[in-house]
């Protein structure tokens, strides 16, 4: 009995000490209030990036997608343009081409299309009839470099 009332104890005293001297830790971060000065709190749009305002600092992205890898021979390709980073009432213009990769290169078809955004996000669908063979689908907003592709087969 007089052992566990010992443990309990310097249970008791151990866990004293610790509180007592955990003040005088010093700290290894400093934190800075991110919200000091402001007395309302009021933290909507802190974080916002502007697109609808017309002034957004961000690069639109565009990706291009085939409803599949793979096709039979003269059936339609389906390729799911889509376009975000947008800046609302701006007006942009998208460019494709579907490149053939064999037996020769060529471009077989190619396109495009303009519009004023009225969201943040546009999505367009393109449809290529072809014979057999490998093509590379590619689109890219007009006077920027970021181009994606993606190898279709068919």
């Amino acid at each position: 009995m007089n052992r566990i009332a010992a443990l309990v104890i310097s249970t008791i005293l151990l866990s004293q000490i610790a509180s007592y001297s955990y003040g005088d830790i010093p700290s290894q971060i400093e934190w800075e209030e991110p919200l000091k000065g402001d007395p309302d709190w009021k933290v909507t749009g802190r974080n916002s990036t502007g697109n609808q305002t017309g002034n957004n600092s961000t690069t639109p992205q565009i990706t291009i997608e085939m409803g599949q890898s793979w096709y039979q021979s003269s059936s339609t390709a389906t390729a799911y343009i889509n376009s975000t980073d947008l800046t609302i009432n701006k007006q942009y213009r998208v460019d494709w081409e579907l490149e053939q990769q064999s037996p020769t290169t060529s471009i077989v078809d190619d396109g495009n299309f303009t519009w004023t955004a009225t969201s943040t996000t546009d999505h367009r669908v393109v449809y290529f009839p072809l014979p057999k063979g490998s093509y590379w689908a590619v689109a890219w907003f007009l006077k920027l470099k970021y181009n994606p592709q993606i190898l279709v087969r068919w």
